[in-house]
């Protein structure tokens, strides 16, 4: 996940931009004023304005073609203004555009999405040019062939550089099967913002995914994700819980006895 840029009038662009992918046609002189849209990926509608000259840089944010935001600021470029723009922009998990994006892969299937707004407090740094750094993990099938045909056609691109891999294990519940225990390996990739449904639709549509009942991929903010050991889904009718690492013995059974331990409380009731 190399980052390019486009220079143009003495300004560097880069091919994505926070919630949006550089339309290189779009650059242009207005006066003094370099200026230059980014769209929505895969849909095309501008996203960020972008106006540029040597007193100030200027970002808007449109939503459904109408302008939402504008931020602006004097002696800035745009990687300050970005890095300005998370500060004082306390609605980014809640602003129309983010939920828009959020929503849609909501929508695709075997995909949960572990995205939350946290407490300002607990807000992390955002990444030049991606804004939000966000986190595929996919628990992948038994054919090596597989996750070896994904990494060729998409590592490299501009939404996927890297992937890392880990060992870890599911429990499973449900009236029918009772308790699952699987061993499992994940697949763990960042994406910028920009990209994140593309990124959803080309996992959706590879196999990559091994196929059973509880079996998901996670979406979550890098950061966060960096920090979650395990994530899951508990209810009366069924239950899982994937762990991300290898671990002892000791752990493995205190995992399991905590899960075993919610099931029988959820029963209870």
């Amino acid at each position: 996940m190399e980052t390019k840029f486009v220079m143009f009038d003495g300004h560097e662009f880069p091919l994505y931009l926070n919630f949006g992918v550089l339309d290189e046609n779009s650059i242009r002189l207005d006066g003094d004023t370099t200026v230059a849209e980014y769209l929505l990926d895969q849909t095309s509608e501008i996203v960020h304005r972008v106006k540029w000259n040597s007193r100030s840089c200027e970002l808007e944010t449109y939503f459904e073609e109408k302008r939402d935001i504008s931020t602006r600021y004097f002696n800035c470029d745009l990687k300050g203004i970005l890095q300005n723009e998370y500060l004082v922009n306390s609605g980014f998990y809640r602003s129309k555009i983010f939920l828009k994006i959020i929503d849609s892969i909501k929508k695709l299937d075997n995909i949960y999405v572990d995205v939350e707004e946290p407490a300002k407090s607990e807000w992390n740094m955002n990444f030049y040019p991606a804004g939000k750094l966000f986190t595929f993990r996919v628990p992948y099938g038994p054919e090596i062939t597989e996750i070896k045909d994904f990494m060729e056609k998409n590592v490299g691109s501009i939404w996927l550089g890297a992937m890392t891999f880990n060992d870890g294990f599911m429990f499973s519940y449900s009236k029918n099967s009772g308790l699952v225990e699987e061993s499992l390996t994940f697949a763990e990739f960042p994406v910028p913002l920009a990209y994140i449904k593309r990124a959803a639709n080309v996992i959706v549509k590879s196999g990559l995914l091994s196929f059973g009942d509880f079996h998901k991929i996670i979406l979550q903010e890098s950061y966060n994700a960096s920090l979650t050991e395990m994530i899951g889904n508990m209810s009366k009718e069924s239950s899982y819980a994937m762990y991300f690492r290898d671990v002892s013995d000791e752990k493995y059974s205190v995992v399991k006895k905590e899960f075993m331990d919610t099931i029988n409380q959820l029963q209870s009731r």
